[in-house]
């Protein structure tokens, strides 16, 4: 999982989303994403009802299928704000504060060399 606060959504890979097996929904607005080579790709669809487990807390979360490379899953400025988590870069690690539940830490993965191509999409209208 990819923490990103640059993003206004959260996304899953195809092939990630494709394994899971689980339908395809329609967008109500379909959304223009701009990746780092300013390639323009249109996503109409997503997956609903996905449960993300960090930590023994389970989330249910809408993600947008899109190409990924090196993350499985991108949790946008939607996730992180519904969920007041900070992220703590020079500590490498994310402080969860989800509504309603304990919060928790979730540490960066040291030995991962960031391609910084994800933080770099924009998802607009």
């Amino acid at each position: 999982i990819l923490f990103d606060s640059g993003e206004n959504y959260s996304f899953i890979s195809h092939k990630f989303g494709g394994r899971l097996a689980l339908p395809l929904d329609k967008l109500y607005n379909a959304l223009v994403v701009e990746v780092a080579s300013g390639k323009l790709i249109p996503i109409s669809d997503c997956i609903k009802n996905i449960i993300i487990d960090m930590n023994e807390n389970k989330f249910h979360k809408e993600l947008l299928p899109i190409e990924l490379n090196g993350f499985e899953i991108v949790l946008g400025m939607d996730w992180l704000n519904v969920n007041d988590a900070k992220i703590l870069c020079k500590k490498k690690m994310v402080r969860v504060n989800p509504p309603r539940k304990e919060s928790f830490v979730v540490y960066g993965d040291k030995h991962r060399v960031n391609s910084g191509i994800i933080s770099l999409m924009k998802a607009r209208k």
